[in-house]
């Protein structure tokens, strides 16, 4: 340490602190730690606990070449981020860039070698848990320390967020609090066996029967990719009721979700390749938007959905506006159309009630979210799809 520096650089550290934490103050404001993710109250308490500990000294480049035509003088940082709240700034002097490259002046603290410093245009390291960073900057940070604090705020903010907050991540451990014990081991022949727990079973009784129950459940070419596939999830998940009855439960579901996904998407592949969405006198255009996409870009831009126009028609952004507009377009009737909303009832039974619904057999949900997509699509022309 060189003597008479170290009360300079203290004090140093502590506007650089304290710039930091106005900056987080500013970006970040909530009143109570439950209004936001324990990862924000952990980010906010990190940058609060600066001053860390911190070795640096000056390197005197001396005139050797530089990547990008720096000048003289640059300051190399170490923070120990296992050390918040420290007034240990350590400050071990100046040294030529040739002396550190040589590797007999560079401090212990710093655990660098000499070729570290071989080329310039590397300008830092971080250890691979966080624990300390090291930072070569072009200047020395005495004489810029504003540019140095939000320089060091971005990179930690926009860079390290989880790695820089960790230390201060609060949660519970419902297994150390709870003493929980893990469910008991199983080899593949364990899980390859019915659950004994089948009293209820009405299903066929092997894989091959009940895959069989499934298979002639086919969707029609127009159908997209995302909803056929919802629905195939649906059917493997009737046939793997074999080893488990709820999952008739978690298939039924699906399948009212793939109704539901349908009705969304029979809307979306009505539009246009280019779509302009409007808001009073804000206009946006995107290309082939899925109806979701639309939500997104209102939400982002703060529009209110019932005033949002879709190539100048009013976008129907619920299912209930999806339903009349399909009605409207005589794409169904009234008939399928009761039967839709019965559908989409059904998944929100299954998805939001606090006991849902057990099924013991979903082969007629099956049947009828299969024939209502298909019947939702079959108006779009056929060749188009086909492969």
């Amino acid at each position: 340490m060189v003597n008479g520096e170290s009360d300079n650089w203290q004090k140093l550290f502590l506007d650089i602190s304290a710039v930091i934490k106005k900056k987080w103050n500013e970006q970040n404001s909530f009143d109570e730690e439950g209004d936001v993710a324990p990862e924000t109250v952990a980010l906010r308490n990190a940058f609060n606990a600066f001053p860390y500990k911190t070795d640096l000294f000056i390197m005197d480049s001396n005139d050797v070449s530089t990547p990008f035509g720096e000048g003289r003088w640059w300051t190399v940082v170490k923070i120990d981020f296992t050390q918040p709240d420290s007034s240990e700034i350590i400050f071990h002097g100046k040294f030529p860039i040739q002396e550190l490259r040589s590797g007999v002046a560079i401090p212990e603290a710093f655990h660098l070698s000499g070729s570290d410093f071989d080329d310039l245009a590397i300008r830092g390291w971080q250890e691979h848990e966080f624990e300390w960073v090291i930072q070569i900057l072009p200047y020395l940070i005495n004489e810029k320390p504003e540019e140095y604090a939000n320089e060091l705020y971005s990179w930690l903010v926009s860079g390290y967020p989880q790695q820089f907050a960790k230390r201060f991540l609060k949660t519970l451990d419902f297994t150390e609090l709870y003493k929980l014990m893990p469910d008991a081991v199983k080899t593949d022949a364990d899980l390859l066996e019915r659950d004994p727990d089948h009293r209820y079973r009405l299903g066929p009784p092997t894989l091959t029967r009940l895959y069989e129950d499934t298979r002639g459940l086919i969707l029609i070419p127009q159908i997209p990719e995302s909803v056929r596939g919802t629905f195939g999830l649906a059917k493997q998940l009737h046939t793997y009721a074999y080893f488990e009855d709820y999952f008739y439960t978690v298939s039924a579901h699906y399948a009212y979700l793939a109704v539901e996904a349908g009705v969304h998407a029979r809307w979306s592949e009505s539009l246009p390749q280019n779509v302009t969405l409007q808001y009073r006198d804000d206009r946006y255009d995107v290309i082939s938007p899925v109806h979701q996409q639309i939500v997104d870009i209102a939400h982002e831009r703060r529009w209110k959905m019932e005033k949002v126009l879709v190539n100048g028609q009013p976008f129907p952004y619920n299912t209930r506006l999806l339903l009349n507009w399909m009605v409207a377009e005589k794409i169904i009737g009234k008939w399928i159309r009761r039967r839709l909303e019965i559908a989409i009832h059904m998944r929100n039974a299954y998805s939001h009630l606090e006991r849902a619904p057990v099924a013991w057999s979903c082969m007629a949900d099956l049947h009828a979210a299969s024939e209502l997509i298909n019947i939702m699509f079959h108006s779009l022309p056929s060749d188009k799809y086909e492969e």
